[in-house]
């Protein structure tokens, strides 16, 4: 690293080179047609990034590309969604091909995890206009929902064996965190008001104080909210309550896949009522929002293995996710599980609201008898094994409305 927040180019071009293609993921779909890069830089840094050395690196790429016998280029992003400091980079380099002549728009295309369905395409043109990005040739993919339909259909992969008998369980749900997403410290600080989080599997890093822009975001999400959240942070570590981190099994901090579904997690979902899911896509984009770059998705709909793993577990669910989020979940052949779960909070638009609503839910739930809970069982069974066998059985998916051929 040369200076503070800046990359080399041969840092740059490490995080963006995959220099032997028949070891990627997509070399056998796309490698006779494309030169495959992926994107590892970090977001500080590569905002910083001058012309010049957008320049350099452009030429450097297309030297590459040319050498592979390749004339298009393919940015892998699967991982992640619309990310707004990887839209403007690749834009960044896009523009600078195309000016000096040697490249033309129809050679750049964008492949991303948002899922593949047509009001992620119509997020797409909002957030090019919103931004003033040009809009490339997206391709989107089930990435996560594909991953662990790999794994359930692999001869080598063991399923996890759930015990779906109803009876009493040692908690009520299970809620896996990682990063501390300000909906996740919110709704963690919500659940431990109300003495909820004891009576839960839950996992949650150490987060000890609250920085600028987090408090922006609580402020303009969660206005009702932000105070005593902030307080009751603060307070909590002063006092040294020591109520984080909260760590189930492997699921620490460096944990490195955590979209596996291993065995050791099977304990969890057996021996609890249902899951919390909190995806990564939560929050509404903020008009005008002066820190866009730290934003980790655009708006989309975005499923991680968050989502999947309760599937696979053959567990319920509680999305905490952008509205509409199970109704999308239906459209592609799941099974959502009203009236047993109050659901009509997917369909609030307002993020404080909503949330709000999904902590008075899981309130609710937690207050069910024991008969309660083992009719609660009963009356879900027949979906989580339909979801189960909708996902085991689920084709990858690839949308791409510029070049129908890549699907």
């Amino acid at each position: 690293m040369t200076t503070e927040n800046t990359l080399s180019d041969r840092e740059v071009l490490e995080g963006l080179m995959i220099l032997e293609q028949k070891s990627h993921l997509w070399y056998s779909k796309f490698g006779h047609r494309f030169y495959i890069i992926k994107f590892e830089i970090d977001p500080t840094y590569s905002i910083n990034i001058s012309d010049d050395q957008i320049s350099r690196i452009a030429d450097e790429l297309f030297r590459q590309m040319r050498s592979h016998g390749r004339t298009k280029i393919l940015v892998d992003i699967a991982g992640d969604a619309f990310v707004y400091w990887i839209l403007h980079f690749i834009n960044r380099l896009e523009n600078n091909l195309i000016t000096k002549q040697i490249m033309s728009r129809e050679d750049f295309y964008y492949l991303c995890g948002a899922y593949p369905c047509d009001k992620n395409f119509r997020n797409y043109d909002i957030i090019c206009e919103k931004y003033q990005f040009t809009k490339l040739n997206l391709i989107l993919f089930s990435s996560y929902e594909t991953y662990l339909n790999s794994m359930l259909n692999d001869e080598k992969y063991s399923p996890v064996s759930i015990d779906l008998t109803p009876r009493i369980k040692e908690k009520k749900f299970l809620c896996f965190n990682r990063n501390p997403r300000p909906q996740r410290v919110v709704l963690f600080t919500e659940l431990m008001k109300l003495e909820l989080v004891d009576q839960s599997f839950y996992s949650a890093i150490y987060f000890d104080y609250i920085d600028f822009y987090s408090r922006y975001q609580f402020e303009n999400h969660f206005p009702r909210l932000c105070d005593s959240v902030v307080e009751y942070i603060s307070q909590g570590f002063d006092k040294g309550l020591g109520f984080l981190p909260r760590i189930l099994n492997h699921h620490s901090t460096d944990f490195t896949n955590p979209a596996n579904t291993e065995h050791k997690d099977a304990v969890y979902y057996e021996n609890s009522y249902f899951s919390v899911v909190t995806e990564t896509k939560y929050l509404c984009d903020i008009i005008n929002d002066p820190y866009p770059t730290r934003d980790v998705t655009l708006d989309c709909f975005f499923f991680t293995e968050k989502t999947w793993k309760p599937i696979i577990c053959f567990h319920p669910f509680i999305q905490v996710n952008r509205p509409g989020a199970l109704q999308l979940l239906r459209d592609i052949g799941y099974k959502t599980f009203h009236p047993y779960i109050d659901e009509t909070y997917d369909l609030i638009e307002d993020d404080e609201e909503r949330l709000i609503a999904i902590v008075n839910e899981i309130k609710r739930l937690c207050e069910f008898s024991d008969k309660q809970w083992l009719n609660f069982q009963e009356n879900i069974r027949p979906l989580v094994e339909h979801n189960h066998s909708v996902l085991s059985q689920k084709k990858p998916i690839l949308k791409c409305l510029v070049d129908p051929s890549i699907t």
